[in-house]
């Protein structure tokens, strides 16, 4: 929760955008989630296979596991956000209390048997699937601004 915390303090515009895109396009999100928890380590099994791919495959990799991480951040985010809506110009006070009740609440659900699991799996592919999503519309935007 800490890191997570910190890592709001730092990147708040990144965190309220991704969070909105998991409420715009749930499942979307949740499929391009999906396909980034799955594919990423095929293909990073594959640029291993050949050889000189040992350093994509440990970028890979170390992305993989960072997007991992930050989903589930997300997902305590987005919960936090659904219940206390934040805004670009909220407080960093408002962001953390929402974010601490989102965390909250992710945590009581993973104390569900089975259910809770699944939910907390569901929420952290939608969270990895914004990312990925925002990722792409960045890339884009850099793009058209002739930047990339």
């Amino acid at each position: 929760i800490f890191v997570g915390l910190f890592v709001i303090w730092i990147y708040r515009y990144f965190f309220l955008r991704t969070t909105e895109k998991v409420y715009a396009e749930s499942l979307k999100t949740l499929g391009v989630g999906l396909l980034v928890m799955i594919l990423t380590p095929i293909v990073a099994i594959i640029f291993l296979a050949t050889g000189i791919g040992f350093p994509i495959t440990l970028i890979l990799f170390a992305a993989y596991f960072i997007a991992l991480y930050l989903g589930k951040l997300v997902a305590m985010a987005a919960i936090g956000q659904k219940l206390l809506p934040v805004q670009e110009k909220s407080s960093f006070l408002r962001m953390l209390g929402a974010f601490s009740l989102g965390a909250f609440i992710y945590i009581l659900v993973g104390i569900i048997p089975v259910l809770g699991w699944a939910a907390k799996l569901i929420l952290k592919l939608m969270g990895i699937g914004a990312l990925a999503l925002y990722e792409l519309d960045a890339i884009k935007e850099l793009h058209k601004k002739k930047l990339v």
